[in-house]
């Protein structure tokens, strides 16, 4: 009597170190970024690391943040699991030429290419995860094209008037400073200190760095 093999079982791949930290990360864009890896990596051929990105997308579905619950469940949906059943090639003898019967198509093998989890270089995952960081720390904020010299002027002139943020495009709090006549002078005060220390800001967000 032959024995017979026993069927076998796929186990989900090791995820890498660093995608497991973003998953757990506190940091949203983090979180995000790891979803964005787990989507790449549920399109592999290799069935085991199919399997866990799968698995770990079910846990990101979950997620406290709706777009990153949305993002992992729009990644299961389009999730395409290829079954790799043979590791090799058939004997070009085993390839049947044609039909013997009308039952009996003829079929057409082809190599399945497999994927291994290593593809996954860990140091690239990582850099596609982190946020833009400037070298003061913070998230990247890009400078504006307005200047800092001729905000100050008009703001230490005529700030009770809200001209400096009529200049910076911020119309709303411009009229706002018109009408209070600058927070009678402590609101104009306020913001000629954060335009000569660069901290001000124009209507789209970006900080005024430039001096002139």
């Amino acid at each position: 009597m032959s024995a017979k093999n026993p069927k076998q079982t796929i186990e989900p791949a090791a995820l890498p170190e660093n995608l497991v930290r973003a998953m757990l990360s506190e940091d949203r864009l983090y979180r995000q970024g790891a979803v964005s890896e787990l989507a790449a990596m549920v399109k592999s051929t290799d069935p085991s690391v199919v399997m866990a990105a799968k698995s770990a997308l079910q846990r990101m579905a979950e997620d406290d943040s709706r777009t990153i619950s949305d993002a992992a469940q729009n990644a299961l949906a389009e999730e395409v699991i290829v079954v790799n059943i043979e590791s090799a090639t058939p004997p070009t003898s085993a390839l049947p030429t044609s039909a013997s019967s009308p039952n009996q198509a003829a079929v057409n093998y082809r190599p399945v290419q497999s994927t291994s989890l290593a593809q996954y270089n860990s140091a690239s995952a990582a850099e596609s995860m982190k946020p833009s960081v400037n070298s003061g720390g913070g998230t990247d904020v890009e400078t504006s094209e307005k200047r800092i010299l001729p905000a100050a002027l008009l703001c230490f002139f005529l700030g009770v008037l809200g001209v400096h943020r009529f200049y910076v495009g911020k119309v709303g709090s411009g009229v706002l400073q018109l009408l209070t006549l600058g927070g009678l002078g402590i609101w104009t005060l306020i913001d000629l200190i954060f335009i000569v220390v660069g901290g001000f800001t124009d209507k789209e967000g970006n900080k005024i760095k430039q001096w002139t």
